[in-house]
């Protein structure tokens, strides 16, 4: 039956009436056949297994011993052709492993992500394979005209720099992302390259933990992976690395 099959599927493609005779009473279409035999493409995503609850955050416990995470958005065909934005998506997986760890997509307002761009509010619940809640971010709207590298307004203000908000599943602050002022010396004139993409990581309790920061030209020039070095709270010992691979492909690595 193996070899009458492999025979015919050629000849599935050109002369769809085909039939092949598995039985007395029990015909197969060729077509069928055809399609069935097909390669398969697409593999399935093989996610990482829920692990046993630790002396964490329940959630967290997902990201203990794994000193490097790949986080990797999901392209959309029509923003990319028609420029309409859509609520992104990403993966959080595991490079060691190729495990999947979470997925997440924002939840925003279509009028917001037309308007607002990369300045929008968003709500975004990373979940793993059964659907349950690692963690929340939370992102508010802020309109700094000056993207928040020139000045700090009061941050419960709209115009304040960009700023993002961790809750655990149960709703416990993690902690917070903050931008901070970054423009020095020609940077006040519009010289990117003395502009600082200054962030400050800090912990449930406002007290700044980490330091990323780079240039603007590091980050945004050339076609090279774009480096965001992690350091501890004083800035002068490296601890990691953000890493952009591509606009799509985001590289967190920590040291041990």
């Amino acid at each position: 039956m193996v070899t009458v099959c492999v025979k015919n599927i050629q000849k599935a493609k050109t002369h769809h009436s085909s039939i092949i005779t598995k039985g007395p009473s029990e015909q197969i279409d060729s077509e069928q056949i055809y399609k069935m035999t097909k390669p398969v493409t697409k593999q399935p995503l093989q996610w990482a297994a829920k692990p046993s609850p630790g002396q964490c955050i329940p959630g967290l416990e997902y990201f203990t011993g794994r000193p490097q995470m790949h986080l990797k958005q999901k392209i959309d065909v029509l923003e990319m052709v028609v420029g309409w934005e859509q609520t992104n998506k990403f993966r959080i997986t595991d490079p060691k492993t190729g495990e999947v760890i979470g997925m997440f997509k924002e939840q925003s307002g279509a009028c917001s992500r037309q308007c607002c761009k990369n300045m929008r509010g968003f709500t975004a619940q990373v979940v793993d394979s059964q659907g349950e809640v690692i963690f929340k971010m939370e992102r508010p709207f802020k309109c700094s005209f000056c993207g928040g590298f020139c000045c700090q307004c009061d941050p419960d203000s709209c115009c304040a720099s960009q700023q993002i908000y961790v809750y655990g599943r149960n709703g416990e602050n993690l902690g917070s992302v903050i931008q901070q002022k970054g423009a020095h010396g020609l940077g006040w004139l519009g010289c990117c390259c003395c502009v600082d993409w200054n962030i400050s990581v800090k912990d449930n309790k406002g007290l700044d933990r980490y330091v990323m920061r780079n240039d603007l030209c590091s980050l945004q020039c050339g076609f090279d992976d774009k480096l965001l070095p992690i350091l501890d709270s004083s800035g002068s010992s490296s601890v990691g690395a953000r890493n952009l691979q591509s606009e799509f492909i985001l590289i967190l690595r920590v040291k041990s």
